[in-house]
């Protein structure tokens, strides 16, 4: 198990789920308001295929198949470009796709 990648991909999936709720639950608040508004709860929508992203990561991370090394280099890259914590992100992301990956056919992976 790759378990600093499973948990970044983890955290960043409640964070987006948080996001989608909170989004979710404004129009709501407003319906009983003056009712403006009430659109922007499409906005968590547009977020959910990103909280999907990050739970497919965290999956494939988990059991260290390929396509989770795959997933988890392209959301690093799309990271590299949100300057300064989301490089970071980034990097993280990279180095741990790198040489400290535990594939599922790997004797550090059937260890754990």
């Amino acid at each position: 198990m790759n378990y600093g990648l499973y948990r970044l991909h983890r955290v960043l999936f409640i964070a987006y789920t948080s996001f989608i709720v909170i989004f979710a639950l404004l129009p709501l608040m407003n319906l009983f308001g003056h009712g403006e508004g009430a659109g922007i709860g499409l906005l968590g929508l547009g977020v959910l295929p990103l909280a999907v992203i990050h739970y497919y990561a965290a999956k494939g991370a988990r059991t260290g198949k390929a396509w989770g090394r795959n997933l988890s280099r392209i959301i690093g890259a799309i990271f590299l470009i949100g300057i300064p914590i989301g490089t970071m992100i980034g990097i993280y992301i990279f180095s741990q796709t790198g040489k400290k990956w535990q594939g599922e056919n790997s004797p550090e992976h059937k260890s754990r």
